[in-house]
């Protein structure tokens, strides 16, 4: 679903500003961190997980997706479902540091 979310902003974020507020990350350095995600690799900074929680976050916003059908069609998981990975995240990031 990670890989899923990061492709979707990757591809339909029509600028670079609105790709680097939504993620903290330029267009190069996101489109590198999806490649690496959807290769399996599992080494990443922690900006790379904070650029990573941060999409995980702009996904649920109203401005990407019309409705809930909209983001579960594109997405194949629900907003909350989404919320929660994203809080996952958060803790075990916490927990390992």
């Amino acid at each position: 679903m990670v890989v899923e979310i990061l492709g979707y902003l990757r591809h339909h974020q029509a600028s670079d500003t609105a790709l680097g507020l939504r993620t903290g990350y330029d267009r190069r350095r996101f489109e590198n961190l999806h490649d690496r995600l959807a290769a399996g690799e599992e080494h990443f900074t922690l900006r790379d997980l904070h650029a990573v929680h941060a999409a995980l976050l702009a996904a649920k916003s109203p401005a990407l997706f019309r409705s809930e059908e909209d983001f579960a069609i594109h997405m194949g998981a629900f907003k909350e479902t989404v919320a929660e990975l994203a809080a996952n995240l958060a803790r075990a990031v916490t927990q390992a540091g």
